[in-house]
C-alpha cells in the first residue's frame, strides 16, 4: 500500500503518536472524571447528611395532602428555600418511601405528588431508607441533568423519609474544558508528529534518493559527477560504498580509453599505409581480376575503418555542440543517404510532424548519427515492400519521435532485451555498437531512447527529447 519510505515513516510515527496519546488521554480523563465525581458524591453527600439530621421526622409525617397553606407547611418550607440559598444547591426535597413529595424548596410541587426523578434512583432510595446516605449518578428529566444525594431522616431511630438535594453538574463543564483541552494536545501533538516525520525522512530519504541518481547515472555510463553525503551512519557508510565504487569505475574506464585509443592508434598506422598502398596499386594497369581483388581490399579497408569509428566514438563520452535545427530537414538528410536502399527494397517512407513540433536544440552532427543508426536498423529488418515511418507528437516540455518499422520476422523477446547492449548483434556484419551508440548520444541530450515491439509485425523506437536549451 505505501511504497515510499517517507510515507511510512510518517504513517508509523502518526499510528504511534495517535495510539499513545489518544490512550494516555483517555486514562487521564477517566481518572479525573472518577476523582471530580467522588469529589462532587462526597460534598455533596455530606450536605444532604447535615441538612437531614435538621429535621423532626414526627413533624414531617403530620404533614398530608391539601396543608399547603397551613403554617407548618409554610414554615417548613420557607426554611428549606433558605437552606437552598445558604448551601448553593439546585433544590432540596423530602419525600416519602413511596416517591411522593412532602415539601420542598422548589415551587409548583404539592404535598403528595409523585418525584420521578426518585423513579430513576431506586437503589439510591433503598440505601437512604436504610440508612446510609448516598450519591446518585447523573439523572436526565425533561431535558434537564441533575445529580443528586439521598440522606435519611429519623423519627425514633426510624427512616421515615429522606431528604434529596439536588446539584447541577456544573463540574462536568470543567470535565468537557479538560476533555476539549485533550483534543488540542492530540492535535497538536499529531501536527508536531507529522512535522518531526517530515523532517526525519528527509534525514533518510534524501541521501537514499542522491544514491538512487548517482546509480542511475552510473547505469547510464555517467561518472563525472561525484556523490557527497556527509555523516557516519550506515546510510553516509553505503553512500561512500558507491562513490567508491564510482571512482574505480571512472578510473577502470578511463584506463579503458587509454587502452582503446592505443589500440585505435596501433590498428589505424597500418591500415592507413594499407590504405595508401592499394591507392598506388589503383593507378597501375590492371586485368579485370586483379582489380576487382583491389577493390574487394578497398572495400575492406572502408569496413574496417569503418568499425574502428563506431569504436572510438563509443569509448569516447560525446561531447556536444548544441545548436537549434529542424528536425524535418535532419530527417530528409537522412533519407537522401538511404533513398537507393530504399528503392532497391520498394519501401514506403512516411514522416508526420507537426510544425509546431519540429524545432530542436541539439547536436546535429551527434543527433544525426544517431538517427541514422536506428535508421540503418530499421532499414535491415525491413521487407520488401514495407514501410519506415516517423511520426512526432508532443511530450509534455519535449517531444516523442515514433521510428516504426515493418518486420521480416518477429523479433524475439530475448533478443529485444539485450537490443542496447555493447557488442550484441545478430548481423553478420558489425560489432554491435550501432544502437548503443544511438542510445548513448541520446541520453547525452537528456534524453530517452526505449525499444517497443508493438506487434509481430511490427517494431518501434521511441526517442523522447527536450526541446529547449541544452540540459
Amino acid at each position: 500500500m505505501f511504497t515510499r519510505i517517507s510515507t511510512k515513516i510518517l504513517v508509523l510515527f502518526v499510528l504511534n503518536v495517535l495510539v499513545w496519546v489518544s490512550a494516555l488521554g483517555l486514562f487521564f480523563y477517566l481518572i479525573a472524571a472518577r476523582s471530580l465525581e467522588k469529589q462532587v458524591d462526597s460534598s455533596l453527600s455530606m450536605t444532604a447528611t447535615v441538612l437531614a439530621s435538621q429535621w423532626d421526622g414526627a413533624l414531617l409525617l403530620a404533614l398530608h395532602p391539601g396543608m399547603e397553606e397551613a403554617p407548618l407547611y409554610r414554615s417548613f418550607s420557607e426554611r428549606l428555600k433558605r437552606l437552598k440559598e445558604r448551601t448553593n444547591v439546585e433544590g432540596i426535597y423530602v419525600a416519602l418511601p413511596d416517591r411522593t413529595n412532602i415539601v420542598s424548596s422548589e415551587s409548583g410541587y404539592r404535598i403528595g405528588q409523585s418525584l420521578p426523578r426518585l423513579d430513576l434512583m431506586q437503589r439510591e432510595l433503598r440505601e437512604a431508607m436504610n440508612g446510609r446516605t448516598n450519591a446518585s449518578g447523573l439523572v436526565t428529566v425533561n431535558d434537564k441533568t441533575y445529580k443528586s444525594a439521598l440522606a435519611p431522616i429519623y423519627s425514633a431511630d426510624k427512616v421515615v423519609a429522606v431528604l434529596m438535594v439536588d446539584m447541577s453538574p456544573q463540574y462536568l463543564i470543567y470535565l468537557h474544558t479538560f476533555r476539549n483541552s485533550l483534543l488540542l494536545f492530540t492535535v497538536i501533538a499529531l501536527l508536531a508528529c507529522v512535522l518531526s516525520a517530515k523532517l526525519f525522512s528527509r534525514t533518510i530519504t534524501t541521501p537514499i534518493s542522491r544514491m538512487v541518481q548517482q546509480v542511475e547515472q552510473i547505469g547510464k555510463a555517467q561518472f563525472e559527477f561525484p556523490l557527497q553525503i556527509t555523516g557516519s551512519d550506515e546510510l553516509s557508510k553505503l553512500g561512500a560504498s558507491i562513490e567508491t565504487m564510482r571512482q574505480n569505475i571512472l578510473h577502470r574506464d578511463a584506463q579503458m580509453k587509454m587502452m582503446l585509443s592505443g589500440i585505435a592508434h596501433e590498428i589505424r598506422n597500418p591500415l592507413g599505409g594499407m590504405e595508401l598502398f592499394a591507392g598506388i596499386l589503383e593507378k597501375e594497369k590492371l586485368d579485370g581480376e586483379q582489380r576487382q581483388y583491389l577493390q574487394k581490399i578497398q572495400s575492406e579497408i572502408q569496413n574496417l575503418k569503418k568499425l574502428l569509428n563506431e569504436f572510438l566514438d563509443f569509448a569516447r563520452p560525446p561531447k556536444l555542440e548544441y545548436e537549434n535545427i529542424a528536425l524535418s530537414n535532419l530527417i530528409s538528410e537522412i533519407h537522401a543517404i538511404v533513398d537507393s536502399d530504399l528503392k532497391q527494397k520498394e519501401a514506403n517512407w512516411i514522416v508526420e510532424i507537426p510544425a509546431e513540433l519540429n524545432s530542436l536544440y541539439a547536436d546535429r552532427a551527434k543527433l544525426k548519427q544517431a538517427l541514422l543508426n536506428l535508421y540503418r536498423n530499421a532499414f535491415q529488418a525491413l521487407p520488401d515492400g514495407g514501410e519506415i515511418s516517423s511520426r512526432v507528437q508532443k511530450n509534455g516540455s519535449g517531444i516523442i519521435l515514433e521510428l516504426s518499422n515493418s518486420l521480416i520476422s518477429p523479433i524475439d523477446r530475448e533478443i529485444a532485451n539485450k537490443i542496447f547492449e555493447p557488442f550484441f548483434t545478430t548481423k553478420e556484419k558489425g560489432i554491435g555498437l550501432g544502437l548503443p551508440l544511438a542510445k548513448r548520444i541520446i541520453e547525452s541530450h537528456g534524453g530517452e531512447l526505449k525499444f517497443i515491439a508493438t506487434d509481430e509485425a511490427r517494431a518501434t523506437f521511441a526517442i523522447k527529447l527536450p526541446v529547449g536549451a541544452n540540459p
